[in-house]
């Protein structure tokens, strides 16, 4: 009965030290203005929009992990990026490079 007791304390007292950790996932919006129809405006509107969202990440300080989506209106190019507060593995090549972009 003495170790039963004994192992249960001591899972308690690792359960409290050694407590679960959640990274913090956040979607970051943002859009830019679409000055027409054209590949080109699209590809421009949506470099500007995936910059500003990395922008915003990291400004909150989180870390771009990539797009969750991407649309656009008939004058608007809207994506969202999905960002945390872990920071990514430095060896890993990174899923999106905005300045690629075109």
């Amino acid at each position: 009965m003495r170790k039963l007791l004994a192992l249960s304390m001591a899972v308690l007292l690792i359960a409290g030290i050694v407590g679960p950790a959640f990274a913090q996932l956040s979607l970051v919006t943002a859009s830019a203005p679409l000055e027409d129809q054209s590949d080109h405006a699209v590809n421009v509107a949506l470099q500007k929009a995936t910059q500003q969202a990395v922008d915003r990440a990291r400004a909150q300080g989180l870390e771009p992990i990539g797009i969750h989506r991407a649309f656009m209106t008939a004058d608007r190019v809207t994506v969202q990026l999905v960002a945390s507060d872990e920071p990514g593995d430095q060896d890993q090549t990174p899923r999106f490079a905005p300045d690629d972009m075109a």
